[in-house]
């Protein structure tokens, strides 16, 4: 995609006058100039991004939300990780899941995040297991 060496906002602009001109934009298209302006903390071209696509966040691509997922949690973005948590649980495969958040250097939102997964209602067994399992091996939680 020729966005990612320029700056979010002119993705952003140039996305906008493909769609003046009619022209056929693919949701991953804009979804990847949202991530990339995340990413450089650009949070107006995020939300200018995120009204442009024409699926909500729970339908996009999971390979690019959970990269969305892992750049929140970096820039320490509580509500946006909190939802793309919950998103990400519930379609996509949830070991992956929990084992970004384990593997993240934020340790203030990974606490709250973890909390999060534990009260996951439709965790599925296994995945509670492995998550159990890591935190033990973290250091996290006691053998019982």
């Amino acid at each position: 995609m020729e966005q990612v060496s320029m700056p979010s906002s002119e993705g952003i602009k140039k996305i906008k006058a493909r769609i003046f001109l009619n022209q056929n934009i693919h949701d991953n298209e804009i979804f990847s100039v949202a991530i990339n302006a995340k990413n450089r903390s650009d949070q107006k071209s995020f939300d200018e991004a995120l009204k442009l696509l024409s699926k909500p966040l729970s339908k996009q691509s999971n390979i690019l939300l959970l990269e969305l997922f892992r750049i929140s949690i970096n820039n320490n973005d509580s509500q946006l990780a909190h939802k793309l948590l919950k998103i990400l649980l519930r379609k996509t495969n949830q070991s992956f899941v929990i084992h970004t958040v384990l593997n993240s250097k934020n340790f203030s939102l990974r606490t709250k995040l973890i909390e999060c997964i534990k009260q996951n209602k439709k965790l599925k067994v296994n995945n509670k297991i492995y998550l159990l399992f890591m935190l033990w091996k973290m250091k996290r939680i006691p053998r019982k």
